[in-house]
């Protein structure tokens, strides 16, 4: 490239890359839209002009951190926007990462939500998931084939989480999700927002009102 296309190549990216910072600023973040921006900075033309070595590398060091980065990513090359944002980006890249993960599936990211199959163990409607269902349908998939790096919780473990899934569903209701997560050691909780307003904590001054 002459040094005016340099230039202005330079330009585009930097305009690019304040876009993505303005993004991740905003709430809800628009996740397709900063997915779709971060494809196109994939040209190894435009890690040259950060001296970096790898997309990966550029991201890391000039963008956002790549493992945030690759979430949206995935979702935008194998969903499509309105389909995507219905499930939100961390269901919607579960999904994906089931799709590319498990060497039996042969439908697409969008074919197989259409299908709605059961998955799991115990089976479960797909379109019923939370992303805490599909992250242990993943898990059982790498575990299946082999790939797993998380360690299989004890029987004294399962049998501790079922005592506090149990409580937790005795408290807020059938619809709470309670997952160990093996790699972190810990215990996730996922329940719908109208739920835990209506069983949280409150304050004085919010039981004077």
């Amino acid at each position: 490239m002459s040094a005016p296309e340099t230039l202005a190549l330079k330009r585009r990216v930097d305009e690019t890359i304040a876009q993505i910072r303005q993004l991740r600023r905003t709430r809800p973040v628009p996740f397709y839209e900063l997915g779709t921006l971060l494809i196109s900075l994939r040209d190894p033309k435009i890690w040259h002009l950060y001296a970096e070595t790898s997309f990966r590398h550029f991201l890391t060091q000039q963008v956002m951190p790549y493992s945030t980065a690759l979430r949206a990513i995935v979702v935008v090359e194998d969903l499509p926007e309105a389909l995507a944002t219905s499930l939100g980006l961390e269901r919607a890249f579960q999904l994906t990462r089931l799709v590319r993960l498990d060497p039996d599936m042969k439908q697409s990211a969008a074919e197989l939500w259409e299908s709605n199959p059961e998955l799991g163990d115990p089976p479960k409607p797909l379109q019923s998931m939370s992303s805490i269902d599909l992250a242990a349908v993943v898990e059982q998939v790498l575990v299946r084939i082999g790939q797993s790096r998380a360690p299989q919780p004890t029987e004294k473990e399962k049998a501790a989480v079922a005592r506090l899934t149990a409580r937790m569903r005795e408290r807020f209701g059938p619809d709470v999700k309670v997952q160990l997560d093996m790699k972190k050691r810990v215990v996730q909780f996922e329940m719908d927002l109208e739920t835990w307003e209506a069983h949280r904590p409150r304050r004085p001054e919010e039981e004077e009102e």
